[in-house]
């Protein structure tokens, strides 16, 4: 679970040896911010392991000044998937029964997007497309959508299961 403040405030008490009057509300927001970034790099290690290997497609929605849009890309790498939220300050990711979900927010508005992993077959239909060799007539938002709505092209990535051992499906 989250550690609190006050839990900050006793483990400052114990390892520096300081009295509870010394400590200040800067120094236990500064134990929060370096324990939370070390936090999150042993996660993010754990998502690049995860989400470089293989193909992964990426869709959602994009809150921008004008509005919602839709959004999708095709991603190989953690870096590349990443990108949905490089302008953002506050970032969410999180597996739900197998689903991983982004959220993250900026200046204009929230965007929202899910990850599934390409499988063999629909990273070739993709490759394919992108390249000319199959739907000339599609736009890439509806290869997006036909590799989505297909459990041929792509699966769940079950993120939580595959890392920590979770069960792939919680009963609400």
């Amino acid at each position: 679970g989250w550690i609190s403040e006050d839990d900050i405030k006793t483990e400052l008490v114990e390892c520096a040896e300081m009295d509870e009057a010394e400590i200040t509300d800067d120094m236990i927001m500064d134990e929060m911010y370096r324990l939370e970034e070390l936090c999150w790099e042993d996660e993010q290690n754990n998502l690049e392991s995860f989400f470089n290997d293989g193909n992964w497609l990426v869709v959602g929605t994009l809150g921008l000044w004008d509005g919602r849009h839709d959004g999708g890309k095709v991603c190989n790498s953690f870096r590349e998937i990443s990108r949905a939220w490089d302008d953002c300050n506050y970032i969410k990711l999180w597996d739900e029964n197998g689903h991983f979900y982004i959220e993250c927010s900026h200046h204009d508005g929230t965007n929202c997007f899910e990850v599934k992993r390409l499988t063999n077959k629909g990273y070739e239909l993709f490759d394919n497309w992108n390249y000319g060799n199959y739907g000339n007539d599609k736009t890439e938002r509806e290869i997006h959508k036909m590799l989505w709505n297909c459990n041929l092209y792509t699966a769940l990535p079950h993120y939580c299961h595959k890392v920590y051992g979770c069960k792939k499906h919680e009963c609400v």
